[in-house]
């Protein structure tokens, strides 16, 4: 790994703006989350664009990532995961290490109206457990991914790659804590969550037994095939890969991208639809700060 990545991991902090001069670090450290998050882009970032050095990324590496990256996802998709890299590269920028952002600027994140969902009768493909081996580890974990973790439990992808073994107890339902931090934002509360699916306990059980046999050295909940730990792009095409395999989509036809699904647990589940929610139970699931962030979502 190269040593100004090192670096960021280690003390990445928020940077403020200079006038037209190199920005500037503050005081003020990144989250231990948002830093293991954005290196784990630019890995899959330079794995699929082919190069090496993180200091030596062009416009023309991003022109090629987005249009790779849209083959599985739409353009959109790929833009902001470009954009979400971002801070990174203005740390690297405010250490000297480069001399301006490489090609973030060449593209917008759009904050959209959330209007494109996964329907309840993809959603009923997903919770058809029938169609999974169980005897096979990626099977059930896949599944596990989309409809437990995703869906029911309405994670976000970077929280689900840094659940541990002991955040997961199952008994009548799975009793799942999510840790302060590996939330989005700072100082959020420690929650516990409940599934709401029969589907998600039994995926779970069986998941944990296939896991429990390969004896991973590793504590975090979701392993590979060789028994490491599970990141979060390898979460994110995990996901996509099993929505491919059964053919779902969402309402305009597009592969789900894992964030559907949360966003689909409020717009399936709120009264008097699904399961039949009100807003404030609809809010302390998606865990947002207000319910005006809930009824915009």
């Amino acid at each position: 790994m190269h040593r100004a990545i090192i670096q960021f991991l280690a003390d990445g902090g928020k940077i403020k703006k200079n006038g037209n001069d190199r920005p500037l670090l503050t005081d003020s450290p990144l989250s231990e989350s948002y830093r293991n998050s954005a290196v784990e882009r630019i890995r899959l970032f330079l794995k699929t664009v082919g190069k090496k050095d993180v200091l030596n990324l062009t416009a023309s590496d991003s022109e090629k990532f987005v249009a790779i990256y849209t083959k599985r996802d739409d353009r959109q998709s790929a833009v902001n995961f470009v954009v979400d890299m971002q801070p990174l590269f203005l740390n690297l920028w405010a250490r000297g290490l480069i001399n301006g952002l490489p090609f973030v600027t060449t593209f917008v994140k759009r904050n959209r109206v959330n209007d494109d969902f996964v329907q309840p009768d993809q959603l009923a493909i997903l919770r058809d457990i029938s169609t999974v081996d169980m005897r096979d580890i990626v099977s059930v974990r896949n599944r596990l991914l989309a409809f437990c973790l995703c869906y029911d439990f309405a994670l976000r992808i970077g929280e689900i790659a840094l659940l541990k073994l002991s955040d997961v107890a199952v008994n009548d339902y799975i009793e799942l804590t999510i840790r302060s931090e590996i939330q989005k934002g700072h100082g959020k509360p420690e929650r516990v969550a409940y599934s709401y699916f029969p589907e998600s306990k039994i995926l779970m059980t069986a998941y944990l037994k296939l896991r429990e046999r390969m004896r991973p050295s590793t504590d975090a909940l979701l392993i590979t095939e060789k028994g490491k730990p599970l990141l979060g792009y390898g979460c994110r095409y995990a996901v996509q890969e099993i929505c491919l395999e059964l053919g779902v989509t969402t309402a305009k036809g597009e592969v789900p991208a894992p964030h559907r699904f949360r966003h689909s647990f409020g717009t399936c589940n709120i009264k008097p639809l699904g399961l039949n929610l009100d807003i404030y139970d609809i809010m302390r699931r998606l865990r947002h700060t207000s319910s005006d962030v809930t009824t915009k979502t």
